[in-house]
C-alpha cells in the first residue's frame, strides 16, 4: 500500500540549484535597503552640494537620486529581474565615481585637508581657496557619503572574492588619487619669456593717497635696483588705481590680461574697502 519513493538524482540536482539560486538572492536582498538608505543620504549631500553651482536644477538632480535607485531596487526585490541590479549598479557606481570620487573628494576634500596640510608645511604648494562653507561642508559629507554606497553596493555581490578583490581596487584607487593630487597641486614654474620678469605695481599715484602711492613705487623700484645683475630681468608694470576700489578691480584685469604680468604688487585703498 505505501511505497517508499526515493528522489530522483535529477530532482535532488534542481532542489540544489533552486536552493543556491534563493540563498543567492537572500545574500544580495540582505544589505540592499542599507545601500538604498545611504544612496539617499548621499543624494541628500549632492543636492544640497549643487545648489551652489546649479541652483534650482539641483532638485531635479535630487528627486533622480532619490527616485530612481530606491525604484529599481524595488523592480529587483519583487522580480529577482538582473537587470534592474545592474541599473542599480550603474547609478551607484555614478554616484562614487562622478559625486563622490571627482567631486567630493578632488575639488572640495583633498583641497581643505591635504591642500591646506600641504601649503602649511612648504611653499611649492599655494594655499587653497575655499567657497562657501555650505559647499564645502556638503562636498566634504557627499565624499564620505559615496564611501557607504560604495561599501554597501560591494555587498550586493555574492562572490566573497569578487567583493574583496574589487574593495583592494577601490583602495588603490583612492591612494592613487591621494598622491595624484600631492603631485599635481604644486605650483608649476615656468621661465618668464626672454627672461623678463613682470611685475605689476598697482598703487594710487593721484587723487588723496597719491603720496603714498609714489612713495609705495620708489620702494619697489629700489628693491629692483638693489638686486643688481641677476639671472632675470625685472621689469614694473606701474599702473595707478586711484582711490577708488572698483577702478582698482579694473586696473588689475588690465594688467593680467593685457600686460601679462607674472606677479602683482600693491595695496593702498580706504580704510575698510576691499579691491
Amino acid at each position: 500500500m505505501f511505497r517508499n519513493e526515493r528522489p530522483s538524482i535529477m530532482n535532488m540536482s534542481f532542489l540544489s540549484k533552486e536552493g543556491l539560486a534563493m540563498d543567492s538572492q537572500n545574500e544580495i536582498r540582505r544589505p540592499g535597503w542599507r545601500s538604498v538608505v545611504a544612496v539617499a543620504l548621499t543624494a541628500v549631500a549632492i543636492t544640497f552640494n549643487h545648489v551652489f553651482t546649479l541652483g534650482s536644477g539641483a532638485f531635479v538632480l535630487g528627486a533622480t537620486l532619490l527616485a530612481v535607485p530606491p525604484a529599481l531596487w524595488i523592480w529587483f526585490r519583487r522580480t529577482g529581474n538582473r537587470r534592474a541590479l545592474a541599473a542599480y549598479g550603474v547609478m551607484n557606481a555614478w554616484i562614487v565615481v562622478g559625486f563622490g570620487v571627482i567631486t567630493g573628494l578632488w575639488d572640495i576634500t583633498l583641497p581643505i585637508f591635504a591642500g591646506t596640510f600641504l601649503s602649511s608645511v612648504s611653499t611649492a604648494y599655494p594655499k587653497p581657496v575655499f567657497g562657501a562653507f555650505g559647499f564645502e561642508i556638503s562636498g566634504v559629507a557627499m565624499f564620505l557619503g559615496s564611501l557607504f554606497v560604495l561599501y554597501y553596493g560591494l555587498q550586493l555581490i555574492p562572490s566573497r572574492g569578487r567583493r574583496v578583490a574589487l574593495s583592494g581596487v577601490a583602495a588603490i584607487g583612492v591612494t592613487a588619487i591621494l598622491f595624484a593630487f600631492v603631485a599635481l597641486d604644486r605650483d608649476v614654474w615656468a621661465p618668464p619669456t626672454q627672461g623678463v620678469v613682470k611685475i605689476g605695481v598697482i598703487v594710487p599715484t593721484t587723487g588723496p593717497y597719491a603720496m603714498l602711492g609714489n612713495s609705495f613705487v620708489k620702494a619697489v623700484q629700489m628693491a629692483r635696483d638693489d638686486l643688481g645683475d641677476k639671472k632675470y630681468r625685472y621689469e614694473l608694470v606701474i599702473r595707478d588705481s586711484g582711490p577708488d576700489p572698483e577702478k582698482a578691480k579694473q586696473v588689475i584685469r588690465r594688467v593680467v590680461n593685457d600686460d601679462k604680468v607674472d606677479a602683482i604688487v600693491g595695496g593702498i585703498s580706504l580704510i575698510g574697502q576691499e579691491t
